[in-house]
Parts: C-alpha cells; structure tokens; sequence
C-alpha cells in the first residue's frame, strides 16, 4: 500500500511539473504576443485606424486575463509542488 501511495504521488508530482513547464512556456507566449500586439497599436494609432485600435484593444485585454489566469495557476502548482518537496 505504502508503495503504491508513493508512486502515486511521483505520477502526479511528475504531472504537475510536466505542467507547470507548459504554464510557463504559455505566459511566455502570451507575453510575446502582447509586445507584438503593442506595436500593432502604435501602428493603428498612428495611422489613425480607430477600428483596428478597438480591435487590438480587446485582443490585448483577453490576452492579458489569459496571462493572469496562467500565472495564478503557476502560483498554485509552485506551491503544490514546494508542499510535495
């Protein structure tokens, strides 16, 4: 019994690092996408493309909530896994 709880554990400490790899490697592309999109703006903004403006705006609001969802959950998994030691 006592075998099998730890590799249990080892399947989901594993998991979870295998996670939070993917978590980072996602803000780090939503990060990227965010500078891409900053430069978009300048563009639009400086052409006076008011439509294209709103449309980047929004973008980058959605982006930015997927970057916090994903950094809470970073945060999360980092203490699971500090907890698992």
């Amino acid at each position: 019994q006592q075998h099998q709880d730890r590799r249990r554990q080892t399947n989901e400490t594993r998991q979870m690092r295998r996670r939070l790899g993917q978590v980072e490697h996602d803000i780090h592309k939503f990060e990227q996408t965010l500078k891409n999109l900053d430069a978009q703006l300048l563009g639009a903004s400086e052409a006076g493309n008011l439509d294209l403006i709103t449309q980047i705006g929004i973008e980058h609001g959605e982006t930015q909530h997927k970057i916090t969802a994903l950094m809470q959950e970073w945060e999360q998994l980092s203490l699971a896994l500090d907890e698992e030691g």
